[in-house]
């Protein structure tokens, strides 16, 4: 030490000695120069202090301390430590270390701070102000939490109809009644919490039970909704499988889904004054032995009716029955078919030559031949063998008589086929199906046990029998199928493909869309091989009979031209004579 300085003039040292005064030096050990010299060697490790790490030591989080320091090592001397001193250097390390200066090394990274979605609630602790990427609006998994909120945005009608719905639900009603609420099919879509309903038996207090009071819990849910804006109904109503009576009397319906044939239990089905044109074809498997449906009412509908109720009973003198399928106490078809089938059919082949109305007369062939060997019972001689048939064609459901009170309808007529290509365009030279603002000027193929009547002598073939579907089609319906899996929409699907899209695409794409509409999916099912499509490939009409001069019209679909039943898409080797 120089003698005229004092301990002052070195105020670093002076501090760390103070700071550790519990340090003794081993007579081995060899302590690191003060004030540093731009000769010195840096020390080896010493046992007195903790291993030393730099600035940018990977097993250190905290920041380095802050020492005096100089500009440079060339520049060091004494006079560096004397007072009094305008300014004073620091630099990053440790006080011993006599490497390069601070202004020669690095400052380090700074962390960079990124959203971590997964480590917890993000709450904007790096200062940003974007709204980038921020996270989607929490979904409470409770449906009662942001009741609030989502009855807040709800229409008034949809509201008083959820209001009503609930506390049925609460007190297990079995009826429920929306009338005259304008209700859209978007309003009824929690309708399907009525399958949460149980039946309530009755309690015997404390009196021993009678045989036979413990009954099932399913109920028997009448549901009214008369006189709405109802269009496509809700997929979910469809799940309530103890629904018995569903009331849709004068709403807009065009058309009933195929759904409705889950409704195994439904014993009335009102569907009058809406706009109904035909009935799926699926209503069959509501009859017996698949179903209960005892009553149709459908009055009202611009159905297509080649053979109207008046039309077919003129010259008898027969009251025109009900329309419904049957009651439990009346069938008009019961006397018709048992006493006076039998004789009427001989008289009715013989005077088709002479008749003025042939149509009507071979319609009532065909009435009393569907009905004869269903009645007839084990009386009937070999001559009536031929009357026997369940409908003419493979995907006729065998829907058994067994009595009065489980009637079902039988097959009369059937419309032309019509033929259609991937895209859903008629084929060219196919017919196409009648409208009702056609009238009743169209053909309509009658099958009798003798011959058949109406059919074309030169019938539209298809180019293809064959049931594979076309590439594009397939490779779609495949696209269809896995979009649940990538979260992607029908929209979304489309908008991976690009542009241009093949023109058949385009056009499956757009029935796909309208398929969906309501929830429904862009799938329907083949009536002949139950596989999934979503363009018709074929449809026709066929008219079942519901009781003396009743006929429903009920449209058949089919996934490929193979699927048309062969009798139906060849020529007929057998006709009608008369």
């Amino acid at each position: 030490m120089h003698p005229n300085t004092s301990w002052s003039s070195y105020p670093l040292l002076y501090e760390v000695q103070i700071r550790t005064p519990e340090f003794t030096m081993d007579s081995d050990a060899i302590p690191p120069s003060s004030p540093p010299h731009a000769s010195a060697t840096i020390a080896p490790n010493s046992p007195f202090f903790e291993p030393r790490y730099n600035a940018f030591s990977p097993k250190s989080s905290s920041p380095p301390p802050l020492f005096s320091s100089d500009d440079s090592r060339d520049s060091v001397d004494v006079t560096n430590y004397e007072s009094p001193r305008v300014y004073k250097n620091k630099r990053k390390g440790t006080w011993w270390d006599n490497r390069e200066s601070a202004h020669h090394t690095p400052e380090p990274k700074k962390t960079k701070i990124s959203r971590n979605y997964d480590s917890g609630v993000y709450m904007l602790s790096d200062a940003t102000d974007s709204s980038e990427d921020l996270l989607p609006k929490h979904k409470s998994p409770f449906p009662m939490e942001d009741a609030s909120e989502q009855e807040a945005q709800m229409s008034t009608v949809e509201t008083e109809f959820n209001t009503r719905l609930r506390e049925g639900i609460e007190k297990n009603l079995e009826i429920y009644e929306w009338m005259v609420l304008g209700l859209r099919d978007s309003d009824i879509t929690e309708i399907g919490d009525l399958a949460s309903v149980i039946k309530i038996a009755h309690d015997p207090g404390n009196d021993l039970p009678a045989e036979g009071q413990y009954r099932s819990m399913v109920p028997e849910l009448y549901v009214d909704l008369r006189q709405n804006n109802l269009c496509r109904l809700t997929p979910s109503l469809f799940d309530v499988h103890s629904l018995t009576t569903l009331i849709l009397r004068a709403n807009l319906i065009e058309e009933l889904p195929q759904e409705i044939s889950q409704l195994k239990n439904l014993k009335t089905l009102d569907v009058s004054l809406n706009k109904l044109k035909s009935l799926p074809f699926e209503l069959l498997q509501l009859l017996t032995p698949y179903g209960s449906l005892q009553r149709l009412t459908t009055l009202g509908n611009p159905f297509l009716e080649p053979m109207s109720s008046g039309r077919f009973s003129v010259g008898h003198d027969r009251p025109d029955p009900p329309s419904m399928f049957f009651t439990d106490s009346f069938h008009p078809d019961l006397d018709l078919a048992q006493y006076e089938g039998r004789e009427q059919l001989p008289d009715l082949y013989e005077s088709l030559d002479s008749c003025e109305d042939l149509e009507q007369a071979v319609w009532r062939i065909r009435y009393f031949e569907s009905w004869v060997h269903a009645f007839g019972g084990d009386e009937r001689d070999e001559a009536e063998d031929d009357l026997e048939d369940d409908g003419f064609y493979e995907h006729h459901p065998e829907l058994h008589i067994e009595g009065v009170s489980s009637v079902s309808p039988r097959y009369i007529a059937r419309t032309l086929v019509s033929f259609f290509d991937q895209a859903g365009y008629l084929l060219q030279g196919s017919p196409a199906q009648p409208s009702p603002d056609d009238g009743n000027e169209y053909p309509v193929v009658i099958e009798t046990n003798r011959g058949t009547y109406g059919a074309p002598s030169s019938p539209f073939i298809p180019p293809s029998t064959s049931r594979v579907p076309p590439l594009i089609t397939l490779s779609l319906i495949a696209s269809f199928k896995e979009r649940a899996y990538d979260g992607l929409s029908i929209e979304g699907v489309r908008e991976v493909l690009g542009e241009p899209i093949p023109h058949e695409a385009d056009a499956i794409f757009i029935r796909a869309l309208a398929n969906d509409e309501g929830g429904y999916g862009e799938f329907r099912h083949c009536h002949m091989c139950s596989k999934e499509y979503v363009v018709a490939r074929a449809e026709w009409v066929e008219f079942w009979s519901a009781g003396y001069g009743v006929f429903y019209p009920l449209k058949v679909r089919v996934c490929s031209w193979g699927c048309v039943p062969e009798e139906m898409r060849s020529r007929v080797e057998r006709v009608l004579v008369w």
